[in-house]
């Protein structure tokens, strides 16, 4: 325990810290207030001094001398009649001492101090009190000047306590210092030591009886009589203490103010401590994010990092996101949402483009098309910008007309300048639409087309305006024409004239029919830039064709030519014949032929043999077994020698032949009733 707690808990202290009776000091032995010799309790604490004494001692109660207890009696008298002044001498020490025990070390320093002066300059206001009057022993007066300096000394020892409790509180100050800044710079500007400065009071411990102030109780005459110049000595040295006390209390507080003094200034330097410790420590952290930042930056800005983010933006072919990632080389021309689709409908249309593009621009600055660069525009912070730039482009459209109107992708880019040949430009890379119109032989010619412009595509590209007729004909009845899968007609008996239309390169024509909701196409024929007026083939292979009918007709032809030659006179019935017809011998045109075949057999006849051409003029299906077909049919009879006629060249036309297709295998139905012969070489009539 130590001595702070023992003045909170007792104005006194116990004798074990000052001495014991066995030592020839008159203190407590438990309280440690001063006492007599005579005393049987204490006068402060009213402890039994007679058992302590009989304890230290080892004598009975009962063997005391018997001088010893005549002494106590004489004594006590004296003592009950001086008690009275002694207990006014108390009082003072008893003022100081309630003063001295409301002292909390957890007080403000400056309280306590003056809680301190104010015991002191109560003591000394008191001083005069304890002179003797007259009447009392100069012993009596000695005693009490005793226990004032007892006083005065447990006010010194709380005094070094004080400098304790200060230093407690100037460390807790500093606490609070360091938890505020702003609270640091107010108090840097304002006094070393603010006095007036509230601080938290502690509760008062409640006191006990040990912690009343002592009671005085008067001396014995013989204690008076044996000291009597000592009791006047500690009367000057007990104002002399006081003196010392004061000085002591005033050189403590000047300590005081010294040690404030340098603890503000320890707290200054504290808090410049503190505060360039956190600048230091900001600046470190400020160093970090910005090595972070730089190395974050190199990767994050490098020119790979930016190439890899510009192709998969490319990637997502957005026009929006296209047109944000690329910028065009031609300051006349500005990348936009519109003008960005023709680029994206090439990414679309050659997945390739793009790896091979990125794979080029890893280590060059220029694809090999020259359509694409990826060059330095700038800076962001310190790090290097690349954009990836489109090279624009310009085409020249040649027309034989001089004045055309020019479209790309619905954007007229028509030349003030009238010209066969028009330039037209600047424009992005891309896929296009491109359409030319103009006016000529009263006809409106229109022409359209869908190029792929790249940079190092052909300058010039020929749009030539020039109108073609061409006469489509199929081997089907009816039917839809189309040139380049746009409708052009119906075909008539097979056929249609196409009027006004313009040709271009790769113009095609074909035609379609349907049959039991089956649609059925012919193989798409090329319309020449001569075809003005020709004839142009669009069969339909699903159906009788006309090389089909034409070999179906010539071998039922050279079939009879064979049988009319003169060999074969014997001739009666001929199987093979038979076969060409779906109705065999039983065919109307079977018996006509084979009556030919026996006419020209006859010996007055003089033929030798005859010969016939086919040629099938049109075939015209109904359906996928069934057509009509128009032939003509050249016979040249050549006579004997004997006979001395020339040959005879005649050409029969039929239009109203019925074929037929059966697993593939065509026979005539018949050959028809319109027979038309359309010419005649009758030389020998």
């Amino acid at each position: 325990m130590n001595r702070l707690a023992h003045l909170k808990l007792n104005t006194h202290l116990f004798a074990t810290d000052l001495g014991d009776l066995g030592a020839g000091e008159f203190f407590c032995p438990n309280c440690g207030a001063p006492i007599t010799a005579a005393d049987q309790k204490c006068p402060n604490c009213h402890f039994d001094l007679v058992a302590y004494r009989q304890q230290t001692t080892g004598t009975a109660p009962d063997d005391k001398p018997a001088s010893e207890v005549a002494k106590k009696k004489t004594t006590q008298t004296a003592v009950n009649n001086k008690q009275k002044a002694a207990d006014s001498a108390n009082n003072v020490a008893t003022s100081a001492a309630d003063i001295l025990s409301e002292i909390n070390s957890e007080e403000n320093p400056e309280e306590i101090f003056k809680k301190l002066k104010a015991a002191s300059t109560q003591i000394a206001a008191e001083e005069p009190k304890l002179t003797p009057k007259k009447g009392e022993s100069v012993a009596s007066s000695a005693m009490e000047s005793r226990r004032v300096t007892h006083a005065l000394d447990k006010t010194k020892d709380i005094s070094d306590l004080v400098d304790q409790v200060r230093a407690v509180s100037n460390d807790q100050e500093q606490s609070k210092i360091a938890s505020s800044s702003a609270a640091e710079d107010k108090e840097q500007q304002a006094p070393a030591l603010k006095t007036d400065q509230p601080v938290k009071k502690a509760v008062k411990p409640k006191t006990t009886d040990n912690s009343q102030a002592p009671v005085k109780r008067p001396i014995a005459k013989k204690m008076v009589k044996q000291q009597p110049i000592e009791s006047v000595k500690d009367d000057s040295q007990a104002t002399s203490s006081t003196e010392t006390t004061q000085k002591e209390s005033k050189q403590a507080t000047n300590e005081e103010k010294t040690d404030s003094e340098e603890k503000v200034q320890r707290s200054s330097n504290t808090k410049k401590q503190r505060s360039l410790r956190t600048w230091l420590g900001v600046l470190i952290a400020l160093i970090v994010v910005l090595l972070i930042a730089f190395f974050w930056g190199r990767a994050h800005y490098s020119r790979q990092a930016q190439l890899d983010r510009t192709f998969t933006a490319l990637a997502t072919e957005k026009p929006s996101m296209v047109s944000d990632v690329m910028v065009s080389s031609n300051k006349s021309l500005t990348l936009n949402l519109g003008n960005s689709r023709p680029f994206v409908r090439y990414l679309k249309a050659n997945k390739n483009y793009l790896s091979t593009s990125k794979k080029q621009l890893k280590t060059n600055s220029k694809t090999t098309d020259g359509t694409l660069s990826f060059v330095k525009t700038g800076r962001t912070f310190i790090f290097d910008k690349y954009q990836l730039e489109i090279k624009p482009i310009y085409r020249l459209i040649k027309t034989d007309i001089p004045s055309p109107s020019i479209y790309l992708d619905g954007q007229n880019m028509t030349a003030k300048k009238e010209n066969t040949v028009q330039k037209i430009g600047p424009f992005i890379p891309g896929k296009y639409t491109l359409t030319v119109t103009g006016e000529t032989q009263n006809k409106t010619l229109k022409r359209t087309a869908y190029p792929t412009f790249l940079a190092a595509d052909a300058q010039t590209i020929d749009l030539t305006l020039k109108p073609v007729a061409p006469v489509i004909q199929s081997n089907v009845a009816d039917g839809q024409v189309y040139v380049n899968n746009e409708k052009k007609g119906d075909l008539k008996n097979g056929q249609l004239k196409l009027d006004s239309l313009t040709w271009q390169p790769g113009l095609k024509v074909a035609v379609k029919k349907t049959v039991n909701s089956k649609t059925y196409q012919s193989k798409a024929a090329t319309i020449s830039k001569n075809s003005d007026g020709q004839t142009i083939d669009a069969s339909l292979p699903q159906f009788l064709t006309t090389t089909k009918a034409q070999n179906s007709l010539e071998q039922l032809y050279k079939t009879v030519s064979t049988e009319t030659h003169g060999q074969n006179k014997s001739y009666q019935t001929n199987q093979q014949l038979a076969n060409y017809f779906t109705q065999g011998a039983s065919a109307d045109w079977y018996s006509r032929l084979n009556k030919f075949i026996q006419q020209a057999q006859m010996p007055t006849s003089n033929i030798d043999y005859t010969d016939f051409a086919v040629k099938v003029n049109q075939v015209q299906a109904q359906s996928l077994t069934d057509a009509t077909v128009n032939f003509d049919v050249t016979y040249t009879t050549h006579y004997l020698a004997s006979s001395g006629k020339q040959p005879r060249i005649q050409t029969f036309r039929y239009t109203t032949a019925h074929l037929k297709t059966t697993n593939g295998t065509t026979k005539i139905v018949d050959l028809g009733s319109s027979e038309q012969k359309i010419a005649d070489n009758n030389a020998n009539s």
